[in-house]
């Protein structure tokens, strides 16, 4: 079983040390990429974790700083929130495909129920990650010792009924 956060300042926690711990295997096993590690899992850590993951999250939290200091800077801005949304959507169907080689099918009406949840799965969900990513990311380096542990309740929820 998993003990899930209790509050949301310890689920914010646990999401800053799980990116923080993301960089660390980043840098630690840099020299791994591509060599020790195949071929497939080297792109996918590096392009759809890494790139699409952490380094998108900086350019769209920076697209409205750009905004708001260059009022002349809509087309970069509109760009760069497109390139996330389109980047987003990317993942989202990738995904359908990639449980589909893995034998889980869904059916049409479930397909066109996930593509039109998307929008607000992009609008709350994504935009929410993204700060915790810029967050994670830039306090490992400001303090990569500092891992926040969580704090374990004992308290387990099962079916609806708590149980210690």
């Amino acid at each position: 079983y998993t003990e899930c956060p209790d509050t949301l300042k310890s689920m914010f926690k646990q999401r800053v040390r799980w990116q923080k711990a993301f960089i660390d295997c980043l840098i630690h096993y840099r020299s791994s990429y591509f060599s020790r590690f195949s071929w497939r899992f080297s792109l996918f850590f590096l392009v759809d974790q890494f790139i699409i993951g952490t380094l998108n999250a900086f350019t769209v939290i920076a697209a409205p700083v750009v905004f708001i200091f260059r009022h002349d800077g809509m087309t970069l801005f509109l760009l760069l929130g497109l390139t996330a949304v389109l980047l987003f959507m990317y993942q989202s169907i990738i995904t359908i495909y990639i449980s589909r080689l893995h034998g889980i099918r869904f059916s049409k009406r479930d397909i066109i129920r996930i593509l039109c949840f998307l929008p607000v799965e992009i609008g709350v969900y994504r935009m929410i990650n993204l700060v915790l990513v810029v967050y994670g990311t830039l306090s490992y380096f400001h303090q990569p010792q500092s891992w926040d542990k969580f704090e374990r309740t004992g308290t387990v929820g099962w079916k609806g009924v708590k149980r210690a």
